[in-house]
């Protein structure tokens, strides 16, 4: 028998509002989405004054993230270096966009998380980028829970 180690509602509560939080303090608001390993949704938050379309993206990230195994930015390396893209896997969900990050406990892969709204690059004194928070939300988790930019 299989036993497996999963992301509950605790833990993605948890992510979603130690993201809340910090982009109430950076006055932004955005959109975070918990998902187990299979990419199914845990829980999601998309803050007042967010177009709807950032919550979808932040699902789909979080998505990306748990079935390929890697942070989303990760993946779209790795396409390119295989020469492949999203439309090969004939998955709409799929999103190479920075801002979903792998949940890894130990070695097992446990869901992804996925934030939207931010930025995607870094501007010095600019606002939040969506992969960090991400990062902030991973944090949030607890149980020693890390990501993993490619593949194990």
């Amino acid at each position: 028998m299989l036993e497996e180690t999963r992301l509950g509602v605790d833990e993605a509560l948890s992510a979603i509002t130690a993201v809340r939080e910090k982009a109430t303090e950076e006055e932004r608001p955005l959109a975070v989405a918990v998902v187990d390993k299979s990419g199914e949704l845990i829980s999601a938050l998309r803050m007042d004054g967010l177009a709807p379309r950032f919550l979808n993206g932040a699902i789909r990230k979080a998505y990306t993230a748990a079935i390929f195994e890697r942070d989303t930015t990760a993946l779209r390396q790795w396409w390119q270096d295989v020469e492949s893209s999203q439309l090969d896997w004939n998955d709409p969900m799929i999103s190479t966009l920075a801002g979903g990050l792998v949940v890894v406990s130990g070695k097992n892969v446990v869901g992804g998380i996925g934030v939207s709204g931010g930025t995607q690059a870094k501007a010095p004194g600019g606002p939040i980028r969506d992969v960090d928070a991400a990062e902030i939300g991973l944090n949030a988790m607890g149980l020693g829970l890390t990501h993993r930019e490619g593949s194990s």
